[in-house]
């Protein structure tokens, strides 16, 4: 079996102040994802204001079945806070 994992930058914004997030995307899968794919899926939020929440399970659903698991660690609060959230 074959396990493939993208891991990518991404920067939104956060929707309570406005601050800049930055999170590092790691996406899993039994196939093939175009890396491609990730930086489109990566610049459209792009100063984008989003919940660490939403934006992890938006990348999950955005893959169409193809991810079998993403991970989100971002800080927060102008780096004070660390949070990782998990979909699959």
């Amino acid at each position: 079996m074959m396990k493939v994992i993208h891991k990518f930058r991404l920067i939104s914004r956060c929707p309570n102040n406005g601050d800049i997030d930055e999170y590092e995307v790691e996406v899993q899968t039994d196939g093939m994802i175009q890396c491609e794919e990730l930086i489109l899926i990566a610049d459209s939020y792009k100063e984008v204001p989003v919940y660490q929440e939403t934006l992890t399970h938006n990348i999950l659903i955005s893959l169409n079945g193809r991810a079998t698991r993403v991970r989100t660690t971002g800080l927060h609060l102008k780096g004070s806070i660390q949070t990782e959230v998990v979909c699959e």
